[in-house]
């Protein structure tokens, strides 16, 4: 195709070669366990062409004895990163258990002395959140365990490469590796990624990325972020800094503090009331939770609860210009629902039985549903009628478990497999069945949004989903339970997490998921902050919720005009920097909770952007900000500026005890 030829890597027998601005990236075809032996790809040719994005997406087809091999390549010319992923054809099956048959991905050839591994999904109880972690070793240090990534940076100072691969799973389990090679870094299966006898086609593979930059480790770690938040996506609507409200704590409280169900306000007049609330402050896409449905799995409204079946609430939204989303926990099906009666086939099998839970949020009880059972086709169904009928943009998943199914004849393996092989292939796949129906959703609903809860440990953590979503991460923050309380310590009213109340605490632990923004950009974690309290609860929820969470939650209708008027005013100075502001990669001072803790998110050509002050200690803080090549035409929330020499700004903040302050650099042109 025209303008494409100089995006076509260089092919050879075993091997491909991506010409990138930096240098050449060596990806050694794959080796798949087939048949009693490792087959490993050969000679890769041409399929298929087509235009993407800027870029192209390139198809590949190889030899891979009596079965076929395709891989399918997107790449941009001014982007140092590649993303591929694999398909079988064929009849081959594959042989023996992985873990001790291995698929091996393929290798990233590359020079080194140096290699850091970043995880994304070790999950502190204390903080209740996921959060990264990096380690770094020298190749003596590398041991033949392998590494579980699933991000590598091979490298140190000068010409630097990358090799990551888009799976997730808690920290320290997972199901890819990541292996040290005399030429370079090697992938490979770690369990689950197939089972004994699965055919060839049947087998569904992870995206991977590889990358390649000069300027060291640094330079790639913002380069590899920019590429999570422009090319993993086919929404750009994931990636957008929305304001977000979620009916959910309102919820907890009428259960907690006013002895009430969860569901006793979950009704028509109660959410017009609180649109307007949300519209009244400036927020932009709102979210009913969990009880506005008749049955799970059908997904139909309840009529008594909505008599106009969402009509009302849709209408509302549309004329204040804001977006509709709905609760979901699509691995439910109620025990009288219509696609349980239709396809009992799909229903979890757990110790030897079906999975069941009795009186699912003060609904009738529900099966569990395996999504790698071809239930997932029906999930990218009910999910695009829903935004046709409904005009639903925002699906939050909730409850979605890694780990449970061990039926057999669903995709994960047969009654010739044992039980913890056919565990190990679902925890594998569900995932990846999930982030494909996230994708489908993306891709047939134009400007939909697919969010996944991981506020509890045991989820698909970690690159997959991103390329369908993004995640709802920490919740109310840790249970009583986490901090080792004795179970004969009552609490009364007991609201079971610990950071369901306004203040700096709540703020400090939201911030956990701006930890990712080194590597996730800030945008795909939604965090949602408490909007009452007082002035300094405020302006801590304030900070916070800009440097990753964007939501808030709690009972917006009972907000003081004072309240109110502090959001409506924040939202709106937000709104004029925040799309360069998520687009800036952080640069942080002090360690969060410390004094002082300084968040810089500036866009240095434009001079737009924020940096937020905390502080548990009273005190004067200054704080000179990187070199901008544009002054800010307007800097609002600081004590007092000046604008340096060299383009720097300096700022100073007076803060009280466990205070907070949010400066906005207002640009020229916003």
């Amino acid at each position: 195709m025209s303008g494409l030829s100089g995006l076509w890597p260089e092919i050879q027998e075993d091997r491909i070669i991506f010409h990138k601005p930096a240098g050449k990236l060596v990806w050694r075809l794959p080796g798949f366990p087939l048949e009693g032996g490792v087959v490993y790809a050969r000679n890769p040719h041409q399929v298929s062409s087509a235009n993407w994005r800027d870029g192209a997406e390139l198809r590949l087809a190889c030899e891979l004895g009596a079965a076929q091999l395709l891989i399918q390549i997107r790449t941009r010319p001014t982007s140092p990163f590649v993303r591929l992923r694999y398909k079988l054809e064929g009849n081959m099956r594959f042989t023996g258990v992985d873990g001790r048959q291995r698929i091996h991905y393929g290798t990233l050839e590359t020079d080194y002395d140096e290699l850091t591994e970043i995880s994304l999904s070790c999950f502190d109880k204390i903080l209740h959140s996921f959060i990264p972690t990096e380690y770094m070793y020298s190749r003596e240090e590398l041991t033949d365990a392998g590494l579980a990534g699933p991000i590598a940076i091979a490298g140190n100072a000068g010409l630097v490469t990358l090799l990551a691969f888009e799976h997730g799973a808690q920290a320290p389990e997972g199901y890819l590796r990541l292996y040290p090679e005399a030429s370079g870094i090697g992938m490979y299966s770690h369990k689950g990624n197939f089972y004994n006898g699965q055919f060839a086609e049947e087998y569904l593979a992870p995206w991977i990325d590889l990358g390649i930059t000069d300027g060291g480790q640094d330079r790639i770690r913002q380069a590899f972020r920019a590429h999570v938040g422009e090319d993993l996506c086919e929404s750009p609507a994931s990636r957008y800094p929305y304001l977000f409200y979620n009916t959910w704590n309102y919820q907890e409280r009428l259960k907690t503090f006013a002895k009430r169900p969860y569901l006793a306000e979950m009704n028509e007049e109660r959410m017009l009331a609180e649109i307007e609330a949300a519209h009244r402050i400036g927020l932009e896409v709102f979210v009913i939770d969990t009880g506005w449905f008749r049955r799970a799995g059908d997904w139909d409204v309840d009529l008594e609860r909505f008599p106009s079946g969402m009509r009302a609430v849709r209408e509302r939204l549309d004329a204040l210009g804001m977006r509709l989303g709905l609760w979901f926990n699509p691995t439910l099906g109620a025990r009288e629902s219509a696609i349980v009666k239709a396809h009992p086939e799909y229903i979890m099998r757990t110790r030897g039985r079906d999975w069941y839970l009795d009186a699912v949020w003060e609904k009738e009880g529900c099966y569990g549903l395996c999504l790698a059972s071809g239930f997932s086709e029906a999930l990218i169904e009910i999910f695009t009628r829903l935004y046709e009928e409904l005009g639903v943009s925002y699906f939050k998943w909730d409850g979605i478990g890694q780990y449970g199914c061990e039926g057999a004849g669903h995709y994960h393996g047969g009654e010739g497999n044992a039980i913890p092989e056919r565990m190990d292939a679902y925890a594998y796949r569900m995932g990846l069945e999930m982030t494909k129906v996230a994708e489908a959703v993306s891709v047939r609903c134009p400007g939909a949004i697919v969010d996944f809860d991981i506020t509890e440990g045991q989820r698909f953590v970690g690159l997959g989903f991103l390329s369908g979503g993004k995640y709802f991460s920490i919740n109310n923050g840790p249970y009583y339970e986490n901090f080792d309380l004795p179970p004969e310590l009552k609490r009364e009213p007991d609201p079971i997490n610990v950071f369901f109340f306004p203040g700096a605490a709540r703020a400090q632990i939201c911030r956990a998921s701006s930890l990712f923004d080194r590597y996730v950009p800030s945008q795909l974690f939604l965090t949602h902050q408490l909007p009452e309290g007082s002035l300094s609860a405020r302006e801590n929820a304030a900070a916070a919720l800009v440097l990753g969470g964007n939501g808030i939650w709690g009972d917006l209708a009972a907000l003081s005009d004072e309240e109110a008027d502090f959001w409506r005013e924040f939202f709106a100075c937000y709104k004029k920097v925040r799309e360069a502001a998520v687009a800036a990669y952080p640069i942080t001072r002090g360690a969060i909770g410390g004094s002082p803790e300084i968040h810089e998110k500036l866009d240095a050509e434009r001079g737009v952007g924020f940096v937020t002050f905390f502080t548990s200690g009273p005190g004067e803080f200054v704080h000179v900000t990187q070199r901008l090549k544009r002054p800010p035409s307007l800097v609002l929330g600081a004590d007092a500026y000046e604008c340096l020499d060299g383009g720097r700004v300096r700022l100073v903040v007076r803060l009280e005890a466990d205070g907070a302050r949010t400066v906005f650099f207002i640009g020229v042109n916003v």
